[in-house]
């Protein structure tokens, strides 16, 4: 159907070439996203053939467009419109269009059952009320069975709307009722007994009664919905909720999840894999980028490099962008620590001294793979004619500095774009051309410590810079929830809701 992209399966309820005379026809897609929908839209809009109206019937032929697929709500309507407005044209030559939005819940068994739920926005919303209406009597195909339902949810892209916040709220309890699960084994508590409690009290969910038992204490994760699926839905979740301008820490820490398991699992596998996900790739990532940075930092100081902080800036800069969206591109356990302590909602604090350890490891590996091919060991020291207190103030201001930056471009409300990378880059240049001759402009831990490792030489300032680095960090959280107060205390919940 299309030139470009994978294959469209469409099913004609009745064959547009064997029934020109037929006043309505009924076309049913299920395309990967919203993306093929919309080329077929194009095609079925450049196609006279397809939208060829009889030319006999006193009232004029319609064509009832079903999409299963699980879309993007702006899009959704976007199509329609489009559609509309074809049909339009030539009102006398061309069918009216009427998309329906049928997004549907309840996985493989429920589609063989007949019994999934179909969540339904559509141009004429009363077809879905009117239970002989030929829209409604092909929905009912796979949600007319009993157990199946069918909700009317109002105007076009209601349904996928519905489809893509359902499933965000699926990940998020998959999420959380792992960790619950996994704390109650750990203290001692049979599991099963747990959800039987849970079923008949506050806390009960679909998932807990459905998925856990079913299919993730059983080990066998068959329920049949794959983690590309789950991703694509949510990341729907999330660019509707931020068009509509909605606060949404919880649904952007769900997403990351969701994508880091992604990541770890592969797309096909199931959805309730999910809950045996790990961080390895952040943890992997955080190593990667940290040994990079403090390789080149080594570099650029052993071989006294007249322009190293461009060198050591633009390396920062291009490891954010290769693996900030893996990790979050910290490379530095100061702005680890700044992040977790300025905006916690965006950074799991259990994942600090993890995060911390491996960027330690990464800096030590690079300190020492600089060392090995120069031979010469840098030391972490105050610049000549300047004292310890003063190397301490400069580490200190501009590690606030830094991760000041980084919790404003990279986790504020207002982060949106991907060029962050270059604002925490060129804060580490600005820094280096500043105080390189007062402190060396270490501003990380990770350095620190590398370098400490593999010298040996002027231990006395470890406290020193070190200290310095964390309380920076620490200035730069406290800093970051006083001006951002709104983001960290909500107190515009209510009226973004």
């Amino acid at each position: 159907m299309t030139d470009e992209g994978p294959p469209l399966s469409l099913l004609w309820a009745d064959p547009p070439q064997a029934n020109r005379s037929v006043s309505s026809l009924y076309m049913v897609t299920c395309v990967p996203t919203s993306n093929e929908v919309s080329q077929l839209a194009d095609t079925i809009v450049n196609d006279a053939a397809m939208l060829e109206a009889p030319k006999e019937g006193p009232n004029r032929p319609k064509l009832h467009w079903i999409d299963c697929t699980s879309g993007y709500p702006p899009l959704t309507k976007a199509i329609a419109e489009k559609l509309s407005v074809a049909s339009s044209e030539d009102a006398a030559a061309r069918r009216e269009t009427v998309f329906t939005d049928c997004a549907v819940s309840g996985g493989p068994h429920g589609a063989r059952a007949g019994v999934l739920t179909s969540m339904v926005g559509s141009q004429d919303p009363s077809l879905i009320d009117d239970q002989e209406s030929g829209v409604r009597r092909l929905i009912d195909c796979w949600s007319g069975a009993p157990g199946g339902h069918v909700f009317g949810l109002g105007p076009v892209g209601s349904g996928h709307a519905v489809k893509s916040v359902n499933n965000a709220l699926l990940a998020a309890n998959l999420l959380m009722g792992s960790e619950a699960m996994v704390t109650l084994a750990k203290a001692g508590v049979d599991v099963e007994a747990a959800l039987n409690a849970i079923d008949t009290s506050s806390g009960r969910t679909f998932v807990l009664q459905g998925r856990f038992p079913k299919n993730i204490l059983t080990r066998k994760f068959d329920y049949g919905f794959d983690m590309a699926g789950l991703q694509k839905d949510v990341a729907n979740a999330l660019r509707l909720m931020e068009g509509e301008g909605i606060y949404n820490p919880m649904s952007e820490l769900a997403m990351k999840l969701v994508n880091d398991a992604l990541g770890t699992l592969g797309p096909e596998a199931d959805h309730t894999e999910i809950t045996l996900s790990t961080k390895l790739p952040a943890y992997i990532s955080e190593l990667i980028g940290t040994f990079f940075l403090v390789f080149t930092v080594g570099l650029n100081v052993s071989l006294k490099q007249a322009n190293a902080p461009l060198s050591i800036g633009a390396i920062l800069m291009v490891m954010i962008f290769a693996m900030g969206s893996v990790s979050g591109g910290h490379f530095n356990p100061s702005v680890t620590l700044g992040v977790a302590l300025g905006n916690s909602c965006k950074f799991a604090t259990a994942d600090v001294p993890i995060y911390m350890l491996v960027q330690v490891l990464g800096g030590i590996a690079g300190a020492a793979m600089s060392y090995a091919m120069t031979d010469n060991k840098i030391t972490v020291q105050p610049g000549d004619d300047f004292s310890a207190f003063k190397a301490f103030l400069a580490e200190m201001i501009f590690t606030m500095a830094l991760a000041f930056v980084v919790l404003n471009v990279a986790t504020s409300r207002d982060a949106g774009n991907h060029y962050f990378g270059l604002a925490i880059g060129f804060t580490v240049v600005s820094a280096a051309y500043a105080i390189g001759p007062i402190s060396g402009c270490y501003l990380n831990p990770a350095v620190t410590l590398g370098v400490f490792a593999i010298s040996f030489k002027k231990i006395k300032y470890v406290a020193v810079y070190l200290g310095a680095q964390l309380l920076g960090s620490a200035l730069a959280a406290l800093t970051f929830r006083v001006i951002r107060r709104s983001e960290i205390y909500d107190e515009t919940r209510d009226e973004g809701a």
